[in-house]
């Protein structure tokens, strides 16, 4: 798993811009120490990995929830991608962008597909 989590890290750090620096909605080695800030990053977790809001039935993915809550929580905390274990049933066909993958995790893009530009009136060949 760690070899993963290398290659996961080394792909990133070659794709994404510096200026961006390491961005994520919740993880549990950074957790808080002052009070104002564990109750932000407990709410977080509750919404990205728990059943009911409590600790008790949290699952390792949000996207143990399906695509919809994935989707809400990317939206709710501005989350532009997804990393996703591998061995998580339905991981691979999540209806997202695979923007990467290795045999730990697939890397999905949230960011919505723009939509596509209206099209130009045809021209009537008058001037307006």
């Amino acid at each position: 798993r760690r070899r993963h989590t290398r290659s996961l890290c080394d792909w990133s750090s070659d794709v994404c811009s510096s200026d961006l620096g390491r961005r994520e909605v919740v993880g549990w080695k950074n957790s808080p120490q002052d009070a104002r800030s564990l109750v932000e990053w407990r709410r977080r977790f509750a919404d990205c990995f728990s059943r009911d809001g409590s600790f008790a039935t949290l699952e390792r993915s949000t996207a143990a929830f399906g695509p919809e809550r994935l989707r809400l929580v990317a939206e709710r905390y501005g989350a532009t991608h997804a990393i996703i274990p591998r061995d998580l049933p339905g991981a691979d066909v999540l209806p997202f962008e695979k923007v990467h993958a290795n045999l730990g995790y697939v890397v999905y893009g949230l960011i919505p597909a723009a939509e596509p530009a209206a099209s130009a009136p045809a021209a009537s060949g008058a001037a307006p």
